[in-house]
């Protein structure tokens, strides 16, 4: 049966890597690692068997630890910025720590960093849910000409973010928010409501 595990790799304190892996037992101690995952970017499986640094790919199931041999990964952007001619990173241990060693595309190790992993046992592979790479990531673009109807708004179960603050459509004058110049302002009191059209803003305005 394949299992599941769970990653976090730090650096005096600070996490760098977040992810999951999975392992298909050889033994009631040892597995492969088959299977390894960032969740920044959990579509696509960075698990690599390439042999570079001695990699054997073996996983102590009892004491949750790499191997001295370590699991290459294709991945990991905190240490392609630090170390910009990485291409694979070693996961491996050396009692008592445990390293990650950034490789170059011809197998030549350029640091064995000390990292702390915390790794736990999953009850099934995680869903896949990346996160967003920006803070614009996931943003629904309402079309112009829905905006000019209350009925087109869906403000109670809706997480999606209008772009506040940001031009839009150059406004034309059917924003749902009060509005002024070319964007969109998000309402500061009562009186600029969610699910309200211009129209009816301005008209409980005047008569406020």
């Amino acid at each position: 049966m394949t299992l599941w595990y769970s990653i976090q790799v730090l650096i005096s304190s600070e996490t760098i890597f977040n992810g999951y892996f999975s392992v298909e037992p050889t033994s009631a101690t040892e597995g492969l690692v088959t299977h390894f995952y960032d969740i920044i970017n959990c579509n696509t499986d960075i698990y690599v068997n390439n042999g570079f640094y001695d990699e054997d790919s073996i996983f102590n199931i009892d004491t949750k630890l790499f191997s001295y041999g370590g699991t290459v990964v294709s991945s990991f952007p905190y240490f392609k910025t630090v170390y910009p001619s990485s291409a694979f990173y070693s996961f491996w241990h050396d009692t008592p720590d445990n390293f990650i060693t950034p490789l170059t595309q011809v197998d030549t190790g350029l640091d064995d960093v000390t990292c702390v992993f915390n790794i736990n046992l999953l009850t099934q592979k995680p869903s896949c849910r990346p996160l967003p790479t920006s803070s614009t990531n996931g943003v629904h673009f309402y079309p112009s000409n829905q905006l000019h109807r209350s009925g087109y708004f869906k403000t109670m179960f809706d997480t999606t973010l209008l772009p506040y603050n940001k031009m839009y459509n150059n406004c034309s004058n059917t924003l749902c928010y009060n509005y002024s110049k070319n964007y969109i302002y998000k309402p500061h009191s009562g009186y600029g409501q969610v699910g309200t059209s211009a129209a009816g803003y301005l008209g409980r305005r005047k008569r406020l």
